[in-house]
């Protein structure tokens, strides 16, 4: 070890534990990690959105634990810079190093939350919220309390509050897949309309590379408002009893 000749024998005691980090500390900063990340992720859970409470939770901790590796590096540089001075000119810390892998390694996994179909794109906000849980895990782990308790105000007031108030999207995108080509017509639309169905705007396609009993499958995707007494799984339901409708799928919430 690289400190392993200095004679640890002539350090002060006293002078070690005031560079160090109380275990009562390190409970009470991961503890505010896991209460604003499970906040957040109950959120995104809720709204069965890909990362949900766990994930939140374990990229605040892991953000967290990694600020605090870091803040101990810092703290024991300085303790033997201070008490070693013939090394106070080769010791160095840089404590935005491991800061910067976290931000560049969350990147990562808010990739993989991201899904593209149909030409809509889903899971942004859920990528952006674990980017700024992670966020508030490093001023948590770094001791900035004051702001990972704004910063972590204002998350909520977005993810939480802002959706309530502004309805950004009412439409929901469904996927249906049925073997007539006429069930669009004579049984879709007469349904939507019977239940008071907004329908925004449809895509339409035949795919001719998957058949079912050497008929073509048809895919109708629309965007759907429903009225307060209909739901997605009612209609789900209801137009499972039409033996030409074999799928029918929520792709966006």
């Amino acid at each position: 070890m690289l400190f392993a000749h200095m004679g640890m024998e002539h350090s002060s005691p006293k002078i070690m534990m005031s560079f160090n980090l109380s275990f009562l500390e390190i409970i009470l900063r991961l503890s505010m990690a896991t209460i604003f990340a499970a906040i957040i992720g109950l959120d995104r859970k809720e709204h069965n959105h890909p990362a949900g409470l766990r994930t939140h939770i374990l990229v605040c901790l892991g953000a967290c634990i990694l600020a605090l590796i870091q803040e101990a590096i810092c703290n024991q540089v300085l303790y033997y810079a201070k008490n070693f001075h013939t090394l106070s000119t080769v010791l160095e810390s840089d404590p935005a190093r491991l800061i910067a892998q976290v931000i560049g390694g969350i990147g990562f996994i808010g990739a993989g939350t991201i899904v593209i179909t149909h030409h809509f794109v889903m899971g942004l906000t859920t990528a952006a919220s674990l980017w700024a849980t992670a966020s508030i895990g490093l001023a948590i782990g770094m001791g900035y309390y004051c702001i990972a308790i704004v910063g972590g105000a204002f998350v909520l007031l977005v993810v939480v509050i802002l959706r309530k108030i502004v309805k950004v999207n009412t439409y929901k995108q469904v996927e249906f897949k049925y073997i007539d080509r006429h069930t669009l017509d004579q049984v879709l639309q007469p349904y939507f309309k019977q239940n008071k169905i907004q329908v925004k705007h449809f895509s339409f396609k035949v795919d001719t590379n998957n058949q079912i009993n050497k008929k073509n499958v048809y895919i109708c995707v629309c965007n759907l408002k429903f009225s307060k007494n209909m739901t997605y799984f009612k209609m789900a339901q209801d137009l499972a009893m039409n033996n030409n409708i074999f799928e029918i799928s929520l792709v966006t919430l």
